[in-house]
């Protein structure tokens, strides 16, 4: 069990080492609003959920 936690955090050490490099002279913008890949999956859940209230009204 230690090695595994010793993994996972030399796994997440790793990461976090990527990511400042990344990041580094980087500007990180944060965007607010509707994502625009899950727009398909949003109006078929939309239909979806009209069609099951309907059939149960």
């Amino acid at each position: 069990m230690p090695a595994q936690r010793r993994y996972l955090k030399s796994k997440v050490e790793i990461t976090a080492a990527m990511l400042d490099r990344l990041l580094h002279r980087a500007t990180v913008v944060g965007i607010d609003g509707p994502s625009y890949r899950l727009r398909s999956h949003q109006s078929t859940s939309d239909k979806l959920r009209k069609a099951v209230n309907a059939r149960v009204s």
